[in-house]
């Protein structure tokens, strides 16, 4: 799977949380195999069901390192996940098969690859945009790829993870681009989410609903 070795291991750090204006900021320790502190920014929108999370990693100590922003979000099994690719996709096939085997009931039409959860699996593209949907909600979640940046995960910036239908979720993975760190340095990646109702009984359907540019 990953080019870079395994990322800071901030889950298991403690946080200091703080709240300014309405938005909540998580503040981890300085991660000491990295020399890296986190800092992760929540806010709402107060007129739209839109949360944006942006994340900043500040380098304190240590040797220089690659390393890039992932912001991975844990869902329950779909009904589908799509991803939204360009117009002309890096990948031959629209994704790469990273670990395991293809997801179940894979499809690509055109720009939108949609999939099913229940088995394990990992692919990534170099989509913009990734879409969880069940069959009352769809949750949009938008992170640009940085145009001629190096990712790793064979250049993949957008990932989706399927567990096994006994664990019963499913894994949405923006990616920001590597960077080499040196003490003093700070990178910074913003991903949004937008909550709305699902109004159409095919998923097709609503999927050209949702998937307009923004």
């Amino acid at each position: 799977g990953r080019e870079w070795p395994p990322p800071p291991a901030f889950d298991s750090m403690p946080v200091k949380a703080e709240t300014h204006d309405g938005i909540i900021e998580l503040i981890n320790p300085i991660e000491p195999a990295y020399g890296i502190r986190a800092r992760r920014t929540i806010s709402l929108d107060p007129h739209h069901p839109v949360l944006t999370i942006t994340t900043v990693y500040e380098k304190q100590q240590g040797d220089p390192l690659k390393v890039g922003i992932g912001v991975i979000t844990q869902f329950r099994e779909p009904e589908r996940a799509f991803m939204l690719l360009p117009p002309k996709s890096r990948f031959p096939k629209g994704y790469a098969q990273l670990q395991w085997t293809t997801p179940a009931d894979l499809k690509v039409a055109g720009r939108v690859l949609s999939l099913k959860g229940g088995i394990q699996s990992q692919i990534g593209s170099d989509a913009n945009t990734l879409i969880w949907m069940d069959s009352k909600y769809v949750v949009r979640i938008d992170s640009p790829r940085v145009s001629k940046a190096e990712y790793a995960d064979e250049g993949a910036n957008a990932i989706i993870y399927t567990s096994p239908s006994a664990d019963g979720y499913i894994e949405l993975e923006p990616f920001g681009p590597l960077r080499t760190m040196k003490i003093g340095d700070r990178i910074e990646r913003t991903v949004k989410y937008t909550l709305s109702r699902r109004t159409e009984q095919d998923s097709e359907t609503e999927i050209r609903k949702v998937a307009k540019p923004r």
